[in-house]
This record gives structure tokens, sequence and C-alpha cells, in this order.
């Protein structure tokens, strides 16, 4: 082939296999991600559904001198949605989206003696779209009863409860993105690789 009056032979590329070693595209086994470069991810779902429960099942969620008594939180009944850790170019970083819902129940002082027979409030409370959104904005409630409903009780658990809830969890999320970002991401199947309160399940490993 000419080019610019010169006379150029044409090379033939490489087998596989013959290619020079120092290439860093050679197939080798650790070089499927090297120092954690590219994206990878860790789902952390599990961790968060049991870490919020911790924060949330057997709070009161009511004022002490509600008229209604002790609302309390008897267990976190979904927890779905996105929750994982990832990182670029070495450094981690925590991504969550999801979709909470709590059951709660009306408990009366056990001191108090009473004859009264009534099934006390009790129902479900759900939070959508919990995001980062959170740290600057009001979070989206919702307030189902299951049997008889109470409407100033819904209105006291929309605003007052509201408030508790978004504290709690977006204190645990704080302290969870905070002990993710603090951690340095080594390499993939590294020795020295530290595991993190977030590490249960690689779900993907991206270039």
């Amino acid at each position: 082939r000419v080019h610019g009056g010169k006379l150029f032979e044409k090379k033939k590329m490489a087998k596989l296999g013959e290619g020079d070693q120092r290439w860093i595209v050679a197939d080798r086994q650790d070089g499927k991600n090297v120092g954690n470069w590219h994206w990878s991810e860790t789902n952390c779902l599990k961790f968060a559904e049991e870490g919020l429960s911790k924060c949330l099942v057997g709070v009161n969620i009511l004022p002490e001198n509600s008229k209604f008594g002790v609302c309390r939180i008897t267990k976190l009944k979904k927890c779905d949605g996105d929750c994982y850790t990832y990182n670029r170019k070495g450094k981690m970083y925590l991504f969550y989206d999801m979709n909470l819902a709590l059951d709660w129940e009306i408990q009366k002082d056990a001191s108090e003696t009473t004859t009264t027979t009534e099934e006390p409030f009790k129902g479900t409370i759900d939070l959508p779209n919990v995001s980062d959104d959170i740290e600057s904005e009001s979070m989206k409630i919702s307030v189902d009863f299951t049997g008889k409903k109470n409407n100033a009780l819904s209105d006291e658990i929309r605003s007052t409860g509201k408030e508790l809830l978004q504290s709690l969890i977006l204190s645990f999320l704080m302290d969870l993105k905070s002990q993710v970002q603090s951690k340095v991401a080594k390499p993939v199947g590294s020795q020295s690789e530290e595991s993190t309160p977030t590490q249960s399940e690689t779900s993907s490993v991206t270039s």
C-alpha cells in the first residue's frame, strides 16, 4: 500500500493468545475490574430492611400528650425497591429508592383501667419513594385503617407521626451513607478487601 510516496506493508492482527503479554486487555483472572475502576454494584436492600426494622418497630409516633394514647409501630410490613452501594473510579456511593409499609396500632397505657371491649385503632402507613429527596423535602405518607377509622387520628399521624418517621429513617440512611463513603473501593477478589455493613450479594459488575 502506498501512502505519501512510501510503500507500507500490510500488517496482520495477532491471533488470540499471540498478543503482547503486557497488554492489559489480555485474558487474566484479576483483570475483570482492575482497582474497581469500573461501575460495580452490591445489593444491600436486605440489610436496609433489617436496619430500618430495628429503628422503627416499637416506636411511638404520637406526642406523649396525645388524646389517642400511644401509636406504636408494630411491624415493617414491606421494604422493596432499590438500595445498593456502587463504586465508580475507586469511590463508594449509596443509592436508595424504596417503598416502605408499616403496621401500627393504638395501645393504651397499661396503668389505665377500662372495661371497654372496643378494638383499638390500627392500620398501615405507606411511605412510597423513600429516596434521597427526603434529605431536603417532606416525605410522602398515606394512612390506612384496619376496621374503624378516625380522621383526627389520621391527621395527627400524617403530621407529627410523619416528622418523627422521616427523622428516624433519614438518620439511619445518613449513617449508612457515611459508612459507605468512608470505605475505599478495593479490587474485586482482593485479599485486603474490607467488608462493609452493606455487602450482601453482588448484583452486577459492568464496564
